[in-house]
C-alpha cells in the first residue's frame, strides 16, 4: 500500500512534491479562453483599478484613438498630479504610484517618431509634479525620485529630436 502511494506522488529531485506555480496555472487557463472573454475580463478589472484603466486608455489613444495622443497624455498627467488637499507621508505611496504609471506610459513614447512630443510632455509632467510637491509630505523621497526619472526621460528624447536651442533657452 505504501508502495502504491509513493508511486502516485509526483517525484522531484529533492524528494519533495513540486509546488504548483499559480502564475502558470493562470496562464494556462487564460491561454484557452476566447479573445472576447479576455477582453471582458480585462475591462472588468480596469473598472476597479484606476492605474490599469489609465494605462489601457493611453495605449488605446496611442495605437488607435482619435489621433490626439498629446492631449490624452496631458489629461493623464493632470489627473495623476491633481491633489484635493494635503497628502501626508502615509498616503504619498498611492499618489506616487499613480504618477509612476503615467511616467511608465510616457517612457513608451521614447521612439524617434514621438521623441519631440515626449520632450514637451516630460516638461509638462515635471512642472505638474513639482507644483504638487507643495502639498505633499515627501519625507521618504518618492515624489522627488519621480521628478528625477522625468528629468532623465526628458533628456533621452532630446538626443533623438533635439529641441530648438532658442526655445530651450
Amino acid at each position: 500500500m505504501a508502495e502504491q502511494e509513493s508511486q502516485d506522488r509526483p517525484k522531484s529531485k529533492t524528494g519533495k512534491a513540486r509546488r504548483r506555480d499559480p502564475w502558470r496555472t493562470i496562464k494556462d487557463h487564460l491561454s484557452g479562453q476566447a479573445p472576447e472573454t479576455l477582453i471582458e475580463l480585462l475591462l472588468e478589472v480596469a473598472q476597479r483599478d484606476d492605474q490599469l484603466y489609465q494605462s489601457l486608455l493611453l495605449k488605446a489613444e496611442r495605437f488607435g484613438g482619435d489621433g490626439n495622443t498629446f492631449k490624452a497624455f496631458r489629461r493623464a498627467i493632470k489627473h495623476a498630479t491633481h491633489i484635493h488637499g494635503f497628502i501626508d507621508w502615509r498616503e504619498v505611496g498611492t499618489f506616487a504610484r499613480s504618477i509612476e504609471q503615467v511616467v511608465d506610459s510616457l517612457a513608451e513614447l521614447l521612439k524617434a517618431d514621438s521623441a519631440a512630443m515626449l520632450v514637451e510632455l516630460a516638461e509638462y509632467a515635471i512642472e505638474q509634479v513639482e507644483s504638487s510637491m507643495e502639498q505633499v509630505d515627501d519625507s521618504n523621497g518618492e515624489i522627488g525620485s519621480i521628478v528625477d526619472r522625468l528629468g532623465e526621460l526628458h533628456f533621452k528624447p532630446c538626443a533623438l529630436a533635439p529641441p530648438d536651442p532658442a526655445g530651450l533657452a
